[in-house]
């Protein structure tokens, strides 16, 4: 599945346990309370999968499209859902991008979720606008933040609090010395993304512009080593 069918699957499911959590009533003074708790904590998400749907269309976006994500904003039902459906181009996100990305969110962790798919979709727009070395820069910004959300998950320890200027070969080290499956290639891919953002940000070094097929392929191993690590 697409980016944005992906995005559409969770804003559903997202609203369909609002509806049902809001039809439900509460039988006790304790139990109203846990369902307000229960409410608090769709309501979050049903933000999170509006505003993850916004960022997955962002490039088809128009006048019209723009309206009908208010109106989901302001009432969100899956009336209002499928609108925003029906007015969605029949072409897949995945072809318009002409990348062959197709990534599933639904297996990053929810925290990282909303930050990666704008990363994602903003990288398949630079490679669709012939941006190549802004989409594998992108790629790096990708590998930081699941790597750095693994490396929570793992210790409970942020590194980007407690250790902001650690690189990403370091983060890898230590990932694999709590045990993490890491894609063998992942050391090369991070190499890789690294010398490129060096020589986009020193002017003194030999400029290095990839190609559209370097370029690709290294999106599209991103994006797999990324699943891998949270799947």
């Amino acid at each position: 599945m697409t980016i944005i069918t992906n995005a559409i699957k969770e804003c559903q499911e997202a609203i369909t346990s609002l509806e049902a959590l809001s039809s439900a009533n509460a039988s006790s003074e304790k139990g109203l309370d846990f369902h307000s708790q229960r409410l608090r904590a769709v309501n979050t998400r049903v933000a999170r999968s509006i505003a993850q749907l916004e960022v997955a269309c962002n490039r088809m976006r128009t006048p019209q499209l723009q309206r009908l994500m208010q109106e989901l904003h302001n009432c969100p039902s899956l009336p209002n859902l499928q609108k925003i459906v029906m007015h969605l181009p029949n072409e897949d996100d995945a072809k318009a991008s002409d990348s062959g990305v197709q990534f599933n969110l639904l297996h990053i962790p929810q925290e990282i979720r909303l930050e990666l798919g704008a990363d994602v979709a903003e990288a398949e727009r630079c490679f669709a606008a012939e941006c190549y070395r802004s989409s594998v820069i992108l790629c790096g910004r990708i590998l930081e933040t699941a790597l750095h959300r693994k490396h929570f998950e793992l210790t409970g320890n942020d590194l980007l609090e407690k250790a902001p200027g650690i690189g990403l070969g370091s983060v890898l080290a230590r990932l694999a010395e709590k045990g993490a499956l890491l894609d063998p290639g992942l050391a090369n891919q991070v190499h890789l993304v690294n010398q490129v953002r060096v020589w986009s940000v020193h002017t003194k070094q030999e400029p290095f512009t990839p190609s559209r097929s370097q370029a690709q392929a290294v999106l599209l191993y991103t994006l797999d080593a990324v699943q891998k690590l949270f799947g």
